[in-house]
């Protein structure tokens, strides 16, 4: 059910990073500096880029044997002027998808190879016979540090992850014996676990009711974490009066320590917005996908903020063309290109500049 909501957001993304143009490319403006322009000739913060305060991890699939499965994932973190930093090449099981990466703090990145369920060539589904995520850190040149192998969890386990005073937290929705269904992603409880630095699990918790229950965001706080939850259940953490099979939505307040200090019913319009990707930083401060300055942006959906003191580069995913759809298939398809953007503080354009992306298919 969450997998098919992913592929449903996914299909708007691409609807949206044509919105407000005609499918046109962007106007450059200016000069591209000299020491950007290696940037924006190899295209280095593409999409599926992640911005830190310090740079971009970048995450590369390949499906070399065109199978419809990623058969190795490339990581690339590079610094805000494109120097390369580290490079990591992971090959990846056929079952397993690249769930979640982020930047750590001893300059090294964490990445998790989650689980999902698919059926096989030779009949079945890959979780009849078990299944696992795991959690990889890798130091700041790219090699592997640890890999924490999580029994029993699937990829929709590690949403949102965080990192600590003691190590690392995950967010995400965990399915339960009593309501798995073989090849039906079917998250039942809301799932939290705790990782040290050293890559140990040290501490796992639920919040879980009767029915299905589910993360749709997760904000970090000053003194700990928003949830935003959806709960079909009725009961135990999600006790309430009313009808049981009518879907509710809950914010969860949790201290440092991960306990729930309140909770109270929501509609979902008061906090939909806790489930925007964060895409950078400026003057110090998360931006997020929502954030007011980048609403009905002219080139794009916004993907990344990188803050350069004086001035910052936002980087976008911008619809050139919509194109003839693939035999089948009843979406629609779009040429699109990475705009990259510089403004100073005041907000005045400095300079912009555009590369194709390859094209969907």
């Amino acid at each position: 059910m969450k997998r098919a909501l992913a592929l449903l957001l996914a299909a708007l993304f691409v609807l949206l990073i044509g919105c407000g143009s005609e499918y046109r490319p962007v106007k450059p403006v200016g000069a591209v500096p000299e020491e950007f322009v290696p940037i924006v000739e190899n295209n280095l913060f593409c999409s599926y880029s992640l911005a830190s305060p310090n740079g971009i991890l970048r995450s590369v699939q390949t499906d070399a044997d065109g199978e419809g499965h990623t058969d190795t994932i490339d990581f690339f973190k590079y610094d805000k002027y494109g120097t390369e930093l580290a490079h990591l090449r992971y090959t990846d099981a056929d079952s397993h998808h690249l769930t979640l990466k982020m930047h750590t703090s001893d300059g090294g990145f964490l990445f998790v190879d989650g689980f999902y369920a698919y059926a096989r060539k030779e009949g079945g589904w890959s979780d009849e016979a078990g299944y696992s995520s795991d959690i990889v850190k890798c130091d700041s040149s790219g090699h592997i540090e640890w890999t924490l192998t999580m029994q029993d969890c699937e990829g929709e386990c590690f949403q949102y992850g965080f990192e600590t005073e003691t190590g690392y937290v995950f967010f995400g929705s965990k399915e339960t014996p009593e309501t798995k269904v073989t090849g039906v992603v079917s998250p039942a409880d809301v799932f939290i676990q705790q990782v040290s630095f050293s890559g140990e699990a040290t501490k796992t918790l639920l919040f879980a009711g009767s029915d299905y229950d589910s993360v749709w965001g997760v904000r970090p706080q000053s003194d700990g974490y928003l949830l935003f939850l959806r709960s079909q259940s009725s009961d135990g953490d999600f006790a309430r009066d009313g009808d049981a099979y009518t879907a509710a939505y809950w914010l969860f307040r949790l201290n440092e320590d991960l306990e729930c200090v309140s909770k109270e019913m929501c509609l979902y319009e008061e906090y939909q917005t806790l489930a925007c990707d964060r895409i950078g930083y400026l003057d110090g401060a998360a931006v997020y996908s929502d954030d007011e300055r980048f609403q009905n942006y002219d080139a794009g959906s916004v993907t990344a903020v990188l803050d350069y003191g004086a001035f910052y580069l936002v980087v976008s995913q911008h619809a050139t063309e919509e194109l003839v759809p693939p035999y089948g298939s009843s979406r629609r398809w779009f040429a699109t290109e990475t705009v990259y953007t510089a403004f100073d503080k005041s907000g005045d354009l400095l300079w912009r500049a555009a590369t194709d992306n390859p094209l969907p298919y």
